[in-house]
Formats: C-alpha cells, sequence, structure tokens
C-alpha cells in the first residue's frame, strides 16, 4: 500500500509541470520564444526525472521481494531466475538513468542562460 501512495504521490499532472515550470521561467526575464522553448525542454527534463524515480521505485519493490523470498514463493525456478536476471541487469541503468535525469534540468537552465546571456 505504500508504495503505490508513493507512486501517486510522485507523479504529478502534465499540467502541474507546466505551471511549475512557467512561474520559474518567468522569473529569468527571457524573450517569449526562448520562454516556450525553455518552458518545453523543462517541462521534458521534469517529466523523465519523474519517470526515472517511478522506474527506481519499481526497481526497489522487486528487489525487496526478491529479497524476502516472495518471488520463491508464487514463481517456478525459471520464474525466479528471470526475477533475479532482470534485478541484476537493472540496477545499473535505473540508477544512471535518475542520475541523468536530475541533472538535465539544470543543464538545461544554464544552457538557456548562457544564450541569453551572450546576446
Amino acid at each position: 500500500m505504500g508504495l503505490n501512495t508513493a507512486k501517486k504521490l510522485f507523479t504529478p499532472t502534465p499540467f502541474k509541470i507546466r505551471q511549475f515550470t512557467s512561474v520559474y521561467i518567468a522569473h529569468l526575464d527571457l524573450g517569449p520564444d526562448q520562454a516556450i522553448t525553455l518552458e518545453a525542454q523543462l517541462t521534458e527534463d521534469i517529466k523523465e526525472q519523474f519517470a526515472a524515480g517511478i522506474s527506481l521505485l519499481d526497481y526497489v519493490t522487486s528487489y525487496a521481494l526478491s529479497q524476502f523470498g516472495f518471488f520463491a514463493r508464487v514463481l517456478d525456478k525459471k520464474g525466479v531466475e528471470g526475477k533475479e536476471k532482470w534485478i541484476e541487469e537493472n540496477g545499473r541503468p535505473t540508477l544512471e538513468r535518475l542520475i541523468l535525469s536530475t541533472i538535465a534540468p539544470s543543464d538545461t537552465l544554464r544552457r538557456a542562460i548562457d544564450t541569453h546571456v551572450l546576446e
């Protein structure tokens, strides 16, 4: 129950993300074209960040279920091996995706501000 609640809480609507980004961008004093472009990119960056967080939640859930022997109780040997292989193969890529998606919004903002300052 707790993980499903977390998933709901950490999955904002596209409207809420656009609202957040537009309020933030309004403080940057950019031209209309730059503001629209930045808002679109930041919205995508933040959506990816939340998607990466949900992927991490899914990974951690599978890992925890594996550690507590849940899969061994409900799956046959081949199914358990498949889950264990998935856990082994997806840990690092899941964390890398989360790290990169966390860095992306600040990188997007840095590029927009650099461009604005150079003009």
